[in-house]
Order: C-alpha cells, then sequence, then structure tokens
C-alpha cells in the first residue's frame, strides 16, 4: 500500500473501558498460564537442554516473522472499521503511523492487551501439551516461547521509540536480542514497505522477500 494509501484514519474508533477491561483479564490470563508453563518445565532444561534451545531458537524466531506478518496485513489490509480486527488490531497500526509517538501513551494494558488476548489460546495449548517426550516438550517450549515473545512485541516496539529506556533494555537492544531503534526506523522511512518485523527484526529480510513474491512486488 503506497504512503498516501495506508492513512486510514480511524477518528471515530475508540479504545474503551470495555476493552481495556477485556484485555486487562486477558493479561491477568496469560501471566496466570506463564506461571503455570514455567512450573511445568521448570527442569527440562537440565534434562534436555538441547532440544529446550532449539525450541526457544524456534519460537522466538517465528514471534518475530508472526508479528511482521500481522503488521504487514494491519498496514496492507482492511480498515479499522473491520468487524473485530479492525478496532482490536488495524486502528492500533494506522494510528500508530499518524502518529508514531502516541504509543508512548498507553498504559500497560492498552499496549500489551490484544497481544496477550492473541496469544492466549496458543499459551492455554501449551500448558495442556504433554512434554515427556522430546517432540512433545519441543512443541511445549516452543509455544511457551512464541507466546511469550508475542505478549512482548508491543511493548518491545514502543521501547524502540522511546528516546531513553532502562539500562537493561538498552542492552538488549545493542545486543541485537530485541528490536532496535536504528532498526524500526526504516520502516518508518518512505516508501513504508518494508521492516514490519517488531520482536527482534531478525526476520526482517524473509519476510520482505515474502512479501515480494506474493504481491509481485521487487
Amino acid at each position: 500500500m503506497d504512503g498516501d494509501e495506508r492513512t486510514n484514519r480511524p477518528d471515530t474508533v475508540t479504545y474503551g473501558r470495555p476493552q481495556h477491561a477485556i484485555e486487562s483479564t486477558a493479561v491477568l490470563a496469560f501471566g496466570v498460564c506463564s506461571v503455570v508453563l514455567a512450573v511445568q518445565l521448570a527442569s527440562a532444561f537440565p534434562t534436555q537442554p538441547r532440544v529446550v534451545a532449539l525450541a526457544v531458537v524456534v519460537g522466538y524466531l517465528a514471534a518475530d516473522l508472526l508479528a511482521g506478518i500481522v503488521h504487514w496485513l494491519a498496514d496492507s489490509y482492511g480498515s479499522p472499521h473491520t468487524p473485530i480486527v479492525g478496532p482490536t488490531i488495524i486502528y492500533g497500526f494506522r494510528e500508530h503511523h499518524d502518529a508514531p509517538e502516541k504509543m508512548l501513551e498507553h498504559d500497560f494494558v492498552e499496549t500489551n492487551g490484544a497481544s496477550a488476548a492473541a496469544a492466549l489460546p496458543l499459551a492455554l495449548l501449551a500448558v495442556a501439551l504433554p512434554g515427556g517426550l522430546a517432540a512433545g516438550l519441543f512443541a511445549k517450549v516452543m509455544l511457551a516461547t512464541l507466546t511469550a515473545a508475542v505478549v512482548a512485541t508491543n511493548q518491545v516496539h514502543k521501547w524502540a521509540h522511546m528516546p531513553r529506556v532502562p539500562p537493561a533494555v538498552r542492552l538488549l537492544q545493542r545486543l541485537h536480542l530485541i528490536l532496535r531503534p536504528e532498526e524500526h526506523a526504516r520502516h518508518h522511512t518512505a516508501p513504508f514497505r518494508t521492516h514490519y518485523c517488531i520482536t527482534t527484526g531478525w526476520m526482517n529480510a524473509p519476510l520482505t522477500r515474502l512479501i515480494e513474491v506474493l504481491t509481485g512486488r521487487t
């Protein structure tokens, strides 16, 4: 979508108390799932470290790619008035392109609530999966990592726009373990068609190539 086409202003869509309440519940439920998963997986690494390590890497890469795909779709298709996904997903991305720094005004729930709600079904699946065999453990750890990274994505994105961040966050940015401001700034530069990944940015190049194949753009 061209730069002038991507600004579909959501002037009549608001983030109200009902949505905040729903997302607060989602954040709480995801937190409970995370605690349960942590307890379930506490003894997994010493027994099968390679399986756990591989699952963490795959889950982290998958989260970055998934976040990038959602970002691209929200930027390129539909509108803030599209049923269900419009006010909950598209609205936030479109608002962000109209006013990139406005997300800094959002509280914790508004920043992370939609991601928690989206990730909750997979987190519940991760809790339910048996982890006794290597394949089951891999799936369980991969889903746990994927959902944790997905929920953290908007917070990481927000940090990439903040002029000052805590020292630990800046260290993670410098180590390329989370999205760097310099990397993300390229997304906000014309023609606004690249660098959609907002968890780490590692998957930007593969996603750009995938988008080119799907849309016929080069």
